[in-house]
């Protein structure tokens, strides 16, 4: 979450150190919506879900990171209690504790970097997942731009599908890169089966107007026998944008806001929503004249 809500901060500290054996300076991290971020001194982050549902949506997931990081993937894994759980309930929530993997958001996205990314991703979508994982049904929740998505929708279910493991949410925030170049993947609440499209389709998710420098980087790691669709890519991107407007809109509707919250909300409406369908053709042909410069 962007703004700590009320946490008994003390009851926190003393369930961890009852559980978990450590403690620590517990700092808030403003990040994301879906749950309550800290760092505890140098070598943890402990999140706290207030509803039952993302808590169930994370901890599903548990496993898929375990199996992750003993792969070689730089993740970060649920670290178990002494008796062995993944996750402990206090009167506010539902927490995890996971170890703090060196690194900073890329400010910048090399070539070298991008490359890399292409090659984990690589990796990723050849993992077979010990867990089940929830799978992409290409499902269409919202009203607005709905003819257009299921039109859409239409056309890539019936296309041949290739459902791999996908993280879903690969943008700047949720990469980690340390002192070596190295990258760590964050995040995996919404990782799921689904077409590879679906990843790479956030390459192209920035500010208006996009380029495809990092998609066309990427790929040239990406294995080249993979086939890409461009009407998944249009699927994926504007299914996003119509998440990412109507997450804002939602949040208008919330008690307690700040004028500076429903400025940021109102902006991020137009920034990463309706100026981002507007210029859907646009980010397609993009996407297009990367998919040509792999055959």
């Amino acid at each position: 979450m962007l703004a700590e809500p009320a946490i008994d901060r003390t009851a926190l500290l003393s369930a961890i150190k009852t559980s978990y054996g450590v403690s620590g300076e517990l700092t808030f991290i403003p990040l994301g919506w879906g749950s309550v971020c800290y760092r505890l001194g140098d070598d943890y982050f402990v999140k706290l879900w207030v509803d039952a549902e993302s808590a169930t949506n994370a901890h599903i997931r548990f496993p898929l990171v375990k199996q992750l990081h003993e792969s070689g993937f730089r993740v970060p894994y649920a670290v178990p209690t002494g008796s062995g759980a993944l996750s402990i309930t206090i009167p506010d929530g539902i927490v995890a504790l996971f170890p703090l993997l060196p690194g900073r958001s890329p400010r910048d996205w090399s070539v070298p970097m991008l490359h890399q990314l292409g090659q984990v991703l690589a990796r990723l979508h050849a993992v077979v997942p010990t867990v089940a994982l929830p799978r992409e049904e290409f499902a269409v929740p919202h009203e607005i731009q709905r003819e257009r998505l299921l039109q859409l929708q239409s056309a890539v279910r019936r296309l041949p599908q290739q459902m791999v493991v996908c993280h879903t949410d690969l943008h700047g925030g949720n990469l980690l890169v340390d002192d070596s170049g190295q990258l760590s993947l964050l995040d995996w609440e919404g990782a799921r089966l689904a077409p590879p499209e679906c990843e790479l389709a956030l390459l192209l998710q920035a500010e208006q107007p996009v380029d495809s420098r990092a998609l066309k980087h990427v790929l040239e790691t990406y294995p080249a026998d993979v086939p890409l669709h461009l009407d998944q890519f249009a699927f994926f991107l504007l299914r996003r944008y119509v998440a990412d407007y109507s997450a804002r809109a939602w949040r208008l509707g919330q008690p307690g806001l700040t004028a500076a919250d429903e400025a940021e909300a109102r902006e991020g409406m137009a920034t990463w929503g309706s100026l981002q369908w507007e210029a859907l053709d646009r980010t397609l042909d993009l996407v297009g004249d990367a998919l040509r410069m792999r055959q």
